[in-house]
């Protein structure tokens, strides 16, 4: 890659230091700018051709150049004639003016290191193209290693050389003495023109120098000379006497070989007379054009190969081959223009045709060629025959040459947009041959001379041939020539005061509204429309407006519409039917298209209204009203559609969100059970304790009662509904049947009265009977079962055991009332009690039972005691425990025993608190030793004065 770039760098240096030194210190680069290197040409293809510019006005030239080093190998005599030769062709050149000579826009200028003149832009000359090299860059341009004529080209360049002969025979009197491939070049529109006039000669006659001189005077002057010319033919016409006019005489140099070839004419290319007889006139030119003629059509080779050392042997064998000429020489030649190679190739000079014949025969009656010759000849047409050639060129332009129509007819086409008139004709000529051009050539060749015509507006023909154009323009434009030349004139159109230019424009817009950039079309276009739908008072600009609008919704932003094309059309204040069904177009055009639709909200709040108002006016026929009802309709349909479906979706969303909150509040819940939950609570659950048991005091009972009040004021809405449900189906269920089980029906009790006094006499009297000598009473053993039915123990047993003040418990149940001074205040609502006689123990085993199983049901956050600390202390030995002892010491662990669901305490009476809220249980309390209860002397248990007094009252 760095060996490629750096022989790119060496060329381009190369290149440019040959530029450099070739033109270094000559006048010409004062005032033109010198390009690269392009072709060559002239005599001996001497002249070296570069492009150009002239500073001052950046005008495009050619800059030729001779380099003096080319001749520094001759002497100085030869190199001065060399010199001499070349200055007084380019002198020549100069002095002449005609469309078929190159044109000289800088005169020749010298330096010491060469010669250097400027020229109209050159493509290359006639030889380069075909085929012959010498002199050119290193590597050949591929566009001239590439060039083809085409045979539109070819008869038309013929053409214009021989209508520059004709000028130089008829107009100049001038013979140009070396017509060849060399002296023809190639300008950059195509044209043929000729140069070389090293070897030219003039007329020998007076007469003919004072026309050579008219040929530089000014216009006015030849124009006055014309007319004495004309004056003077149609004298000789009226009396019939025949024109005398002088034949020209021309003087040639004798052929001297020993000069450089710079000095002397292409031999190739010159008549045999010129050498053999040292004679010439306009028929040795004609010769020269044949055999032009010949070389273009055989790949610029002439008819003879001629030998410059022995040219006058040459001539001669040349001069007997042309004498019988076969028909082989010239099989390359066209059919139709052989003969008059033939002729013009003819040995003797009266017979060849002169330039004014060949201009008409039929092999230039092309209809290429006539077009090419038509368009050179324009300036000299009126308007009325330029319209009607206009009009008729689209038929022939499809047939020519992509680079003929290109570089030869549309730089003649430009050139009429000076003139207003008629644009209107060439204009269409002009964007047809754009559609074929490439959008390089588009941007290089045609757009710079129709932005001048963009902002045009006279005649109204321009802004219709451009709208109508409108796709082509778009597509191949760049964006910002399109914003600042082609949507201005559209806009223009629209704001137009002809109401034809703005239906026209109206209905052009959609066939070129996908080329239009969305922010150009939002905020530039579509505002224009809306103002000349609104502001016109013409009813078909109007309705064009609607059906424009319409057309070119799908181009639109699906809100932009929404925002500002409907709520536009309840501005209209017009209310003719077309312009109604206008609005219903773009109602339903929006409403069923897939990119845009309406809102169900829009067409509820604004779009239905303003379509229900519209259908009922009394200007709409029965067809137009059928029309809005089945659009409102479908719109009706839609939207209930729509919205039914969003509510299902919502319902649906919301069941799903309500089961999912459910789901995790129940989740929570239960976790947050967990998490609060006491070890007091789970000794509960383990020993069958109930929560709803009353506390030993109403502390307790009013802090358990106020939780579950603080946690229903903290559930959330998802809680609160999920409760309700439960709540629903706990109702459901109470509302059910009950179960009704079988039971055995109780005996019936005797209705027989009892005497109540009998009664409390006889328990109190066995009551006070008790004595410690009496059978000891069965205590509670450790996992024993306890009778769910009621004793029949007496009541006086009950007193005691529940107001035994050594146990320090405090009797109380559900609904019942602290115990009174009286013996049995306490005792009012107690329904049964513990049957103590049921209970069975072995008084006599000393083994106490192992309850260290049991130490894992107390939680961790309690003072870890075993269960065998609760076990009643053994008796001392020798020590006999009495039966009231035995009785309370064996009953306390049954405190830690289930009954049915239900801890007992002494007597048997149920409790109305749980563990956890009664202070006295406490694995402290059951590990300490019970104390002895206190007895009387005679060894019986002592009667409290409580119970004396009791009785005191009682019996007075």
């Amino acid at each position: 890659m760095e060996s490629m770039l750096n022989k790119l760098k060496s060329t381009v240096t190369k290149v440019t230091a040959d530029m450099t030194s070739a033109v270094m210190g000559n006048p010409v680069t004062r005032e033109f700018e010198v390009g690269r290197h392009i072709a060559s040409g002239g005599p001996g293809m001497c002249w070296r051709i570069y492009n150009g510019t002239k500073k001052s006005t950046k005008q495009e030239v050619a800059v030729f150049v001779f380099d003096k080093k080319m001749v520094e190998k001759y002497q100085k005599f030869d190199k001065d004639q060399i010199i001499e030769s070349l200055k007084r062709g380019v002198q020549q050149l100069t002095r002449l003016r005609h469309p078929r000579l190159l044109t000289v826009q800088h005169p020749l200028e010298e330096s010491r290191d060469c010669l250097a003149f400027c020229t109209e832009p050159v493509f290359a000359s006639l030889s380069n193209v075909l085929g012959q090299w010498d002199n050119l860059p290193s590597p050949v341009p591929t566009d001239i290693k590439d060039y083809k004529l085409y045979d539109v080209e070819t008869k038309y360049g013929l053409l214009q050389i021989s209508e520059g002969l004709s000028f130089l025979h008829s107009g100049v009197k001038m013979v140009h003495g070396n017509l060849c491939l060399e002296n023809v070049i190639l300008n950059k529109s195509g044209a043929w023109k000729i140069m070389g006039f090293d070897f030219s000669i003039s007329s020998t006659n007076p007469s003919d120098a004072e026309v050579r001189r008219s040929a530089h005077l000014p216009v006015c002057t030849c124009m006055y000379l014309f007319l004495c010319v004309y004056l003077y033919i149609s004298l000789h016409t009226c009396l019939h006497l025949p024109p005398s006019f002088p034949q020209p005489k021309y003087s040639c140099k004798e052929w001297e070989p020993n000069l450089p070839p710079l000095c002397l004419p292409n031999p190739e290319y010159l008549a045999p007379e010129y050498i053999l007889s040292v004679s010439c006139d306009a028929a040795s030119d004609m010769y020269s054009l044949g055999v032009v003629m010949h070389a273009v059509f055989n790949e610029g080779k002439p008819v003879f190969q001629v030998n410059k050392h022995d040219i006058f042997k040459s001539f001669s064998r040349q001069l007997d081959q042309l004498s019988r000429l076969s028909p082989t020489m010239l099989n390359k030649i066209p059919e139709e223009v052989r003969e008059h190679v033939k002729m013009l190739l003819s040995v003797t000079p009266n017979v060849r045709p002169d330039a004014d014949q060949m201009t008409k025969i039929p092999f230039f009656d092309d209809v290429g060629a006539v077009t090419l010759a038509y368009f050179d000849s324009l300036f000299q047409r009126d308007n009325l025959q330029k319209s009607q050639f206009y009009k008729n060129l689209p038929k022939v332009l499809p047939k020519l040459p992509k680079r003929v129509v290109v570089y030869r007819i549309l730089p003649a086409l430009a050139s009429e947009f000076v003139n207003p008139d008629m644009v209107p004709f060439v204009l269409p000529n002009v964007l047809l041959i754009a559609e074929e051009c490439t959008k390089d050539e588009y941007v290089r060749l045609i757009l710079p001379d129709l932005s001048p015509v963009f902002k045009q507006q006279e005649p109204v023909q321009i802004l219709l041939i451009f709208l109508q154009k409108m796709d082509l323009l778009l597509t191949k434009t760049p964006p910002e020539d399109i914003k600042n030349s082609v949507l201005p004139m559209v806009y223009r159109a629209l704001e137009a005061p002809s109401i034809q230019i703005q239906e026209l424009c109206l209905n052009i817009i959609p066939t070129f509204a996908n080329l239009i950039e969305y922010p150009s079309m939002k905020n530039a276009l579509i505002p224009r429309i809306k103002s000349a739908c609104l502001q016109t008072s013409s009813l078909a600009v109007r309705v064009n407006s609607l059906v424009c609008l319409g057309k070119i919704l799908e181009y639109l932003d699906k809100w932009y519409v929404i925002d500002e094309i409907l709520p536009f059309l309840q501005q209209i204040p017009s209310r003719e039917p077309a312009v109604l069904m206008g609005v219903l177009g773009i109602y339903k055009c929006t409403f069923s298209h897939k990119k845009l639709g309406i809102p169900k909200e829009h067409l509820a709040a604004k779009s239905l209204p303003h379509l229900v108002s519209l259908s009922i006016d009394n200007n709409l026929n029965l067809n137009q009203f059928n029309s809005f009802m089945a659009v409102i309709k479908d719109m009706l349909t839609r939207m209930e559609a729509e919205h039914k479906t969003k509510l299902e979706q919502l319902h649906s969303m919301q069941e799903q969100q309500r089961s999912m909150n459910i789901n995790t509040s129940q989740t929570n819940q239960s976790e947050e059970t967990k998490r609060t939950s006491s070890p007091g609570n789970q000794i509960d659950d383990v020993f069958g304790g109930s929560s709803g048991s009353a506390g030993v005091n109403g502390k307790a009972n009013g802090n358990s009662a106020s939780a579950p009040q603080l946690n229903r004021m903290s559930l959330t809405l998802e809680e609160k509904q999920r409760l309700a449900k439960e709540q629903e189906q706990a109702a459901k269920l109470r509302n059910q049947p009950a179960l009704a089980p079988q039971s055995i029906k109780p005996a019936t009790p005797s209705t027989q009265a009892k005497d109540l006094t009998s009664c409390l006499l006889n328990n109190m009297t066995s009551l006070g009977s008790l004595s410690l000598t009496s059978p000891p009473r069965p205590g509670l053993i450790q996992g024993s079962t306890i009778s769910a039915y009621p004793s029949t123990t007496p009541m006086g047993s009950m007193a005691s055991n529940g107001y035994n003040p050594t146990m320090g418990f405090q009797t109380g149940g559900q609904g019942m009332r602290p115990p009174g001074p009286g013996l049995y205040g306490g005792m009012a609502t107690t329904t049964s009690t513990p049957n103590f006689g049921a209970l069975t123990h072995n008084q006599g085993s000393t083994n106490t039972p192992d309850m260290s199983a049991l130490d894992s049901l107390f939680t961790s956050n309690k003072p870890k005691v075993s269960l065998n600390q609760m076990a009643p202390p053994k008796p001392t030995p020798g020590t006999t425990a009495t039966p009231w002892l035995n009785q309370f010491g064996s009953a306390q662990p049954s405190q830690t025993a289930p009954m049915q669901g239900a801890p007992l305490v002494m007597g048997g009476v149920t409790s109305g608190f749980g563990m956890q809220a009664n202070p006295f249980f406490s694995p402290q309390n059951f590990s300490q030793p019970t104390a002895a209860p206190v007895m009387n002397a005679g060894g019986g248990l002592r009667h409290s004065s409580s119970v004396n007094n009791d009785l005191k009252d009682l019996f007075g």
